[in-house]
């Protein structure tokens, strides 16, 4: 599993917050974020079976909400640096492209 996020993040409906992956690396699903909000925990585990939570999101009610935040913690010396020490194992990626995306 390849986080795309970590905790305190905003995330905006839809965007890409964990990509399940096999031992090589190869992609095989990714998990979007079904509302906008901020994450507000995950799961550190390297490997999860379906329907086990993977990052738990606390509802915005909207995503210029969700962009206030992030332009907030940005902002603000104390709680960004909050932010880092709650994520300090967490590993975050950037999505795989896939072929079709590009089309």
């Amino acid at each position: 599993m390849s986080l795309h996020v970590a905790p305190g993040d905003s995330v905006v409906k839809g965007q890409a917050i964990a990509s399940n992956s096999n031992l090589l690396m190869e992609e095989h699903g990714r998990l979007e974020a079904p509302f906008s909000g901020i994450v507000i925990g995950m799961s550190t585990l390297p490997a999860v079976q379906p329907g086990e939570p993977v990052v738990h999101i606390g509802r915005l009610p909207n995503s210029e909400v969700a962009k206030r935040h992030e332009k907030h913690v940005a902002t603000d010396e104390i709680q960004r640096t909050a932010l880092e020490h709650l994520a300090i194992n967490i590993h975050v990626v950037e999505p795989f492209e896939s072929p079709d995306q590009n089309d």
